[in-house]
C-alpha cells in the first residue's frame, strides 16, 4: 500500500491558511525530529557497544592498577612518622584524584576497599558524606517546588532507592507536578476576566484536542481489532498495527495516528487538506506539544541509565553524541603506563628508594598543583 503524506498540498485555486501553513510546519518538524531520535539512539548504541569491547577492558586494568596504588599509599599514610604533615595533605589530595572515578560512578557502589581509602582521605565514612549531600539535594529540590508553589513530598525520596523504586518516584513526581501547576493556574483567586476567558478557552482547546486523538484512534480500532477480522490470513497483520495504534495513541503521538489513519482509512474524506480548520487548529496544538517532547526525549538521551558509564568520559550528557572513545583509548594507555611505573618503583625498592620515589612523587604533585592554581588565578584575573 502506498504511504500518504501527511503534508498538506498547495492547490493552485485555494492558498494554505496560516493554520494549514502551520500544520505543515508541524508535521515536518515531528518527523525530522522522529528522524533524529533514531540516529542519535543509533549512534549512543554504538558508542556504548564500542566502550564495551574495545575500552572497558582498558579501563579495567587501569582501575586495577589505581586500587593497588591506593591500597600503597594508604600504607604510607599509616606508617607512623614516615610523611610529614605537608607531605600527608599532598598525598590525600592524590588519592583524592584517583578515588573520584571509582566515587563518581553512578552505576556501581564503591567495594568496601574504596570506602576504607575514603574514610582515610576525608576523614568520614563514605554512607555518611552520601546521605548528607542526599538530604542537600532533597532541600534544593524543595526549596524549587515551594519556589513554583507546588507540594511535593519529599518524604519517600530515600538515597538508597532502587532504580526502579527511583523512576517510578520521578514518574509520580512529573505527574503530580504537572497536575498542581494546571490546577494552579484553572483555580487562581487573582485571575482577570480576560485572563478567565483565556482559561476557558484553553479548557476547551484541550478537550478538542484530546477528542480527537481519542477519535482517530477508536475509528482505527473498530477497523483493525484482531478479533473482528474473520480472514485468518489479515489477521497477523492487524494484530501488528493495533500495536502500533495502542503504543501512539499510549503516547499522544498525532503523527504516527495520522499516518495510520490515512493508510488504513485511505478514502478521500480522510486526506488532511479535507480537514476542518477547526480540527487543523486542535491538531496544530496536539503537534506542538509532540514537538516539545521528542525535543525533551532527545535532550534526555544521553542521560539514560543505560549510558552512565559513558558519562565519566564527558562534562556534560550531551557531548556523548560527539564522544571519540579512540582517543580515550590512548589516554588510558598512557595513564595506565605512567601508573604503573610508579608502582613499580614503590614496591620493587629497598626502604630508602621507595621515600625517594615517594618524595619525588609528591614533590611533581605540589607543582602541579601549584601550576593548576596559577593558571586558574590567571583565567579567573583576565575574565571581564
Amino acid at each position: 500500500m502506498k504511504t500518504k503524506t501527511l503534508i498538506i498540498q498547495n492547490n493552485p485555486t485555494h492558498k494554505l491558511s496560516k493554520q494549514q501553513q502551520a500544520f505543515n510546519r508541524n508535521i515536518k518538524k515531528v518527523e525530522s525530529l522522529q528522524r533524529d531520535v533514531v540516529t542519535y539512539t543509533r549512534q549512543l548504541e554504538d558508542i556504548m557497544t564500542y566502550y564495551v569491547k574495545q575500552v572497558m577492558p582498558i579501563s579495567e586494568k587501569k582501575r586495577a592498577v589505581e586500587k593497588t596504588l591506593l591500597s600503597l599509599f594508604n600504607d604510607f599514610l599509616l606508617r607512623p612518622k614516615f610523611l610529614r604533615p605537608r607531605e600527608k595533605k599532598i598525598l590525600k589530595n592524590i588519592m583524592r584524584n584517583i578515588l573520584n572515578p571509582f566515587l563518581n560512578s553512578n552505576f556501581q557502589e564503591p567495594d568496601a576497599d574504596i570506602k576504607k581509602f575514603f574514610q582515610a582521605v576525608y576523614g568520614r565514612s563514605y554512607e555518611e558524606v552520601k546521605a548528607e549531600e542526599f538530604e542537600g539535594l532533597k532541600m534544593d529540590m524543595k526549596t524549587m517546588f515551594d519556589n513554583m508553589g507546588v507540594e511535593m513530598d519529599m518524604d519517600p525520596f530515600k538515597h538508597n532507592m532502587s532504580e526502579e523504586d527511583m523512576a517510578r518516584y520521578v514518574h509520580e513526581m512529573k505527574e503530580k507536578m504537572r497536575m498542581q501547576v494546571k490546577d494552579a493556574r484553572l483555580n487562581s483567586t487573582e485571575a482577570t476576566k480576560h485572563e478567565s476567558k483565556r482559561q476557558l478557552k484553553e479548557r476547551l482547546a484541550e478537550e478538542a484536542r484530546n477528542k480527537s486523538i481519542s477519535s482517530i484512534y477508536k475509528t482505527l480500532a473498530k477497523t483493525l481489532h484482531p478479533d473482528l477480522e474473520r480472514d485468518e490470513s489479515k489477521r497477523g497483520a492487524k494484530e501488528e498495527l493495533m500495536k502500533q495504534v495502542t503504543a501512539a495513541y499510549q503516547n499522544k503521538d498525532l503523527h504516527t495516528l495520522l499516518k495510520l489513519e490515512l493508510n488504513v482509512l485511505h478514502n478521500e474524506e480522510q486526506h488532511t487538506d479535507k480537514l476542518s480548520n477547526e480540527k487543523i487548529i486542535a491538531y496544530n496544538d496536539l503537534l506542538r506539544e509532540q514537538i516539545e517532547e521528542l525535543q525533551t526525549q532527545i535532550s534526555m538521551l544521553p542521560e539514560h541509565p543505560k549510558y552512565q558509564l559513558l558519562l565519566q568520559f564527558v562534562n556534560y550528557p550531551e557531548e556523548l553524541f560527539h564522544l571519540n572513545l579512540r582517543n580515550k583509548i590512548i589516554e588510558l594507555k598512557d595513564d595506565t603506563a605512567s601508573m604503573r611505573e610508579s608502582l613499580h618503583a614503590l614496591q620493587s625498592g629497598n626502604e630508602k628508594e621507595i621515600e625517594k620515589v615517594l618524595r619525588t612523587i609528591l614533590k611533581q604533585a605540589y607543582h602541579a598543583a601549584k601550576l593548576s592554581d596559577s593558571m586558574e588565578e590567571y583565567l579567573y584575573e583576565g575574565d571581564f
